[in-house]
């Protein structure tokens, strides 16, 4: 499988990377560097020193004797995202490519307002291009490391078949159902999907219903009460 790892300079991205590669896999690293900016930024930096993505991806390759091609560039670049993946033609992406540091995004309005259009746009810019670019690719989203178990949702990798295409819909004539949607109620609606099938097996997809944890916040309430608290914290140090 060709695999496209987004943010793959990040301490998230370059291990998937080294990992897929070593288990096979065509990959493939992207990154735009932004992490680094941050770090001068912020005046801070790693406690051990961090090669650049080329350093690494060269000793990969005299380590291993796999290749490992690199694209510097950013996701806001539409341009630059069709290119890479009519160049590399992936048939999967791993995306960690995301400003996910809330601290961050929470410094000041600007900060909120670059987190909010790198992400949105970024990922925007990649799912018309997936849409628009052949080879049918499928999406990883792990900017955000939730399992497939969440209200957050995964995009669930179709089953293999012997020959390599996408199986045939079910024996009713009917299209199989979208990646994982929510009950409305807390608990996720998971699409199970078997691992492997042949041409002659009908794809029959499952759903699991998934009971939530009694006791926990959803993840969106979870995040707008630190906000209020946060809010409250920086009200009550204002001089009066």
């Amino acid at each position: 499988m060709r695999v496209l790892v987004l943010g793959g300079d990040g301490y998230l991205g370059w291990p998937t990377a080294l990992h897929l590669s070593d288990r096979g896999h065509d990959t493939a690293v992207l990154d735009n560097m932004a992490r680094r900016g941050y770090d001068r930024e912020l005046g801070v930096q790693s406690l051990v020193p961090i090669e650049d993505l080329e350093t690494r991806a060269a000793a990969w390759e005299e380590v291993s004797g796999k290749r490992m091609p690199t694209y510097v560039g950013d996701l806001l670049d539409a341009d630059f995202v069709y290119r890479v993946l009519r160049e590399f033609e992936p048939d999967a992406i791993v995306h960690f490519a995301e400003q996910r540091a809330a601290p961050y995004s929470m410094i000041d309005r600007e900060h909120a307002v670059y987190t909010q259009h790198n992400n949105v746009v970024g990922t925007l810019n990649l799912m018309y291009a997936i849409a628009e670019t052949p080879p049918r690719t499928f999406v990883w989203p792990l900017s955000q490391p939730t399992p497939p178990t969440t209200t957050t949702g995964v995009i669930v990798p179709p089953p293999t078949t012997t020959t390599g295409t996408v199986p045939p819909p079910t024996t009713t004539g009917t299209a199989p159902p979208p990646p994982p949607v929510t009950t409305g109620t807390g608990s996720p609606t998971v699409l199970v999907l078997p691992t492997t099938t042949t041409s002659a097996t009908p794809f029959t997809p499952t759903i699991t219903t998934v009971a939530a944890t009694s006791g926990t916040v959803p993840e969106p309430s979870r995040i707008a009460l630190l906000v209020l608290a946060w809010a409250a914290f920086r009200y009550r140090r204002r001089p009066r």
